[in-house]
């Protein structure tokens, strides 16, 4: 769930594109669909099976690391693991497979100095763990080299509007989805799940609870989807419902935004008992100090967020704050470095 190169800028076009064909499939004015409709599902394709596209992405990723095994076909199994692996990562909601992706790529990229296509999933697994200058060094490097312009243009303009910026180039993230979407599960669910944080941050929960489900309709194990889909259902009342979808998910996930999610829900349900809350509290707290030492880019917003929170450690949210405004200077990043500074009292 940390782990998103999120854009307001290029969601809220996206979004609005999404509202216009939904109108025009049900022949109403005006560019809005319903208000309690995620505008996706009026318009996006059938699909592949959710569940068979994952076993499908789990089968690639395992017969890729199998061949890794072989240094006769290393450059080319490697060459394709790191793409499915961020896949996965998004999906799934495994920090292991960010971190074999961020691992494999660097090592592809040290191997083979002169590949294009190396440096340029250097860049791509770097940026999804927030090295976000780094990532742009690799990708000049990449370019360099006579990768592709567009998609260099396309990961430059996610990493500098995640940051913040202004991208260099507009983006045709509509077109580029309904490419994808054409036969990829993933691709609808992913951008129901942009649609639903959409709505999440303009104060809609039903709206958002709408297209988080739509997201893990089409997809059953994307878990940031389901995770988001919890706090929608707990902000509309039913904290019990979003206490038993968290808990089939933070028992198993190496990401503790599921459990900071429980530490601050479970008081609110009935069915569970005080020393719940403080146990997932605690693993909440457990992963936070090994994901900010291995990644701090990558998780001081949401550890900022926790530590101000159920944490209950202002100075940790201080540095985790900081940490994030450094990487993004956004008015989320400076409004929750405000928050920090003022339960420090500076």
């Amino acid at each position: 769930m940390a782990l998103t190169n999120r854009s307001p800028a290029r969601t809220a076009a996206v979004v609005a594109m999404l509202c216009i064909a939904a109108a025009a499939a049900h022949g109403t004015a005006g560019g809005a669909s319903e208000p309690s409709q995620c505008s996706i599902a009026a318009v996006a394709p059938a699909t592949t099976d959710g569940r068979v596209a994952l076993r499908n992405l789990n089968a690639r990723i395992e017969g890729a690391e199998r061949r890794c095994l072989s240094s006769d076909t290393y450059r080319t199994c490697a060459l394709d693991l790191v793409e499915p692996l961020l896949l996965r990562g998004r999906i799934v909601g495994q920090i292991a497979d960010y971190q074999h992706a961020f691992e494999t790529a660097a090592a592809l990229a040290s191997r083979y100095p002169e590949s294009a296509r190396a440096h340029f999933l250097h860049a791509k697994a770097l940026a999804a763990l927030h090295h976000f200058d780094r990532a742009l060094v690799a990708l000049d490097r990449a370019s360099s080299l006579g990768h592709s312009g567009a998609a260099c243009d396309r990961v430059e303009q996610s990493i500098r509007l995640t940051q913040g910026m202004h991208a260099a180039k507009p983006q045709q993230p509509f077109e580029a989805f309904w490419h994808d979407a054409a036969t990829s599960p993933f691709a609808v669910a992913e951008m129901a799940y942009e649609e639903g944080r959409f709505w999440m941050e303009r104060g809609d929960p039903e709206r958002a609870r709408s297209c988080f489900a739509v997201a893990v309709a089409r997809v059953p194990g994307f878990r940031k989807a389901a995770g988001h889909l919890a706090e929608m259902e707990a902000e509309v009342g039913n904290a019990c419902a979003a206490v038993r979808r968290l808990e089939e998910i933070a028992a198993t996930t190496d990401d503790p935004d599921y459990a900071a999610q429980l530490a601050r829900i479970v008081p609110d349900c009935e069915d569970r008992a005080a020393s719940d809350a403080q146990r997932w509290r605690g693993r909440a707290m457990t992963l936070y100090h090994e994901r900010m030492n291995e990644h701090p880019e990558a998780f001081a917003d949401h550890a900022a967020e926790f530590w101000l929170s159920v944490g209950n450690d202002p100075m940790r949210a201080l540095q985790a704050a900081r940490i994030n405004h450094r990487v993004r200077d956004t008015a989320r990043s400076r409004e929750l470095l405000a928050a920090a500074m003022a339960a420090v009292g500076e």
